[in-house]
């Protein structure tokens, strides 16, 4: 409807009858913050509510109707007998310490009334209640928190969050009080390693404003992800993409515990995902540059404004990569066989599988179809810690001839198809002269004139021409 994302602001469709007002009544355990009571809850003098989760204060008009003042929404569609109107419901207030604020409900009811009951009909002076409505819904407090997870058939991005869907805030203050509060090094796992400070928001200051904390999170039943891409590979200045928004989610199918990180960080509420897939990050041209996210939260009616931006994070799989400084071994296995040991490659967590490719080049390369060709080999082998050595043998190689050995990775089912970063070795041969052959060959006969077709006598004996004996 156009309406403020940050404003107590309510769509309702009516009917279109004159003589009535529109009434509205805080649902039960609905209200926000009596101070009054939040400084007995904070002394501990009602430490045991404070501890229920899911326990809300209520209002001090709680149960009573109250008159609302409509404006007619602009632009409305046109429908015989229904209008459209928007409920005039007190502001938020500058100042993130305002009672004002703390006393305003979340969550209102909604129905039409006469304006004068002596006039109407006894059985017709009151219409039923909406169903519950949330006023306005707050964004979550500070960027949403994203990391990588990897698996050997696909990978993901977690985007983490805090949201007051069951537990009650802690302060009655605001969004932009809030903002930059989180705990950083307590999440710092939920943050990916590659994760670096992205650009300044343009609109950082419609990311809540005066709205309290958690403000009608308790009605949030979605959340919704979108993601642009930063290219900042050139010297000049980044390639921004535009927002790309991501299909919502429902939120009650991703909450998760914030116990197991500490008392400071349940505090912040209730932690929640979202997921976004690698194929909805191929569609925004992922294949090069860093992703940044961002979160806003719904009630299936409404949407809050977006949160501030994620940082930086690489939106593509780490190839796996030799540790620094490692250098490749050859042992002599047989007369035609190398023995190559290695130490295992740095890979990305979570996955259990990993191919190595291993390369032989000839120091001499063949010219057509004459000569000593490369030889290669491929393993898939388990994923092990970096410190582990690995071995593989390649074979069907040429005694006495040298050869330069590489070997390199890269994952089977995701990832860039391209071979990662290489071990390469310093040119290396069978010399052994002992191991040149594991038998001796059986000799042949050949006319001194060369090889060429014969006929053998009786006894098998080959037969030769006199001029050629």
């Amino acid at each position: 409807a156009g309406l403020s994302c940050t404003g107590r602001e309510v769509c309702l469709q009516l009917e279109d009858t004159p003589g009535y007002v529109l009434q509205c009544m805080t649902e039960p355990a609905a209200g926000w913050y009596p101070m009054e009571k939040s400084e007995k809850a904070s002394t501990g003098a009602k430490k045991q509510v404070n501890d229920e989760r899911g326990r809300w204060w209520a209002t001090e008009n709680a149960g009573a109707w109250l008159t609302v003042p409509t404006r007619r929404m602009q632009n409305a569609p046109l429908k015989p007998g229904v209008t459209y109107v928007v409920a005039e419901l007190p502001p938020f207030e500058g100042g993130s310490s305002s009672s004002r604020n703390g006393e305003l409900p979340d969550v209102l009811c909604f129905r039409l009334c006469v304006a004068s009951r002596e006039d109407s009909h006894p059985g017709r002076w009151v219409g039923s209640a909406s169903k519950p409505i949330t006023t306005c819904i707050a964004p979550i407090v500070g960027p949403p928190l994203c990391r990588r997870v990897f698996t050997d058939d696909d990978w993901r991005v977690s985007v983490s969050f805090f949201v007051h869907a069951d537990s009650r805030p802690q302060a009655p203050i605001s969004v932009s009080e809030a903002q930059g509060s989180l705990p950083m090094e307590a999440l710092a796992d939920l943050s990916d390693p590659s994760s670096s400070p992205g650009p300044a928001d343009e609109d950082a200051e419609t990311h809540g404003g005066d709205i309290p904390v958690g403000f009608g999170h308790r009605g949030v039943q979605q959340a919704q992800a979108r993601i642009r891409i930063i290219d900042d590979s050139s010297s000049g200045e980044p390639a921004i993409s535009a927002w790309q928004e991501l299909p919502e989610e429902l939120l009650a199918l991703s909450r998760k515990s914030a116990r197991k990180f500490g008392g400071a960080v349940a505090k912040l509420g209730d932690l929640c995902a979202l997921t976004i897939s690698s194929e909805q990050t191929d569609d925004v041209g992922s294949t090069s540059g860093r992703l940044q996210v961002q979160v806003r939260l719904g009630d299936g009616w409404r949407w809050s404004s977006w949160s501030s931006s994620s940082s930086l994070f690489d939106c593509c799989v780490p190839a796996p990569r030799p540790p620094p400084g490692e250098r490749l071994k050859i042992d002599k296995l047989t007369a035609t066989t190398a023995r190559l040991h290695w130490k295992a490659f740095e890979i990305a967590p979570g996955l259990s599988w990993v191919t190595y490719r291993l390369i032989a080049d000839p120091v001499q390369q063949a010219t057509g179809g004459q000569g000593t060709h490369p030889v290669v080999a491929t393993y898939v082998l388990p994923a092990q810690p970096p410190e582990d050595m690995l071995e593989a043998d390649i074979s069907n190689l040429l005694p006495g001839t040298p050869y330069t050995f590489r070997v390199s990775a890269r994952y089977r089912r995701i990832g860039r198809e391209e071979w990662g970063e290489e071990l390469i070795s310093e040119p290396w041969c069978l010399e052994d002269p002992s191991g040149d052959w594991s038998t001796l060959p059986a000799p042949a006969v050949f006319p001194c004139s060369g090889p060429r077709a014969f006929v053998a006598d009786a006894d098998g004996i080959p037969y030769y021409h006199t001029s050629e004996r």
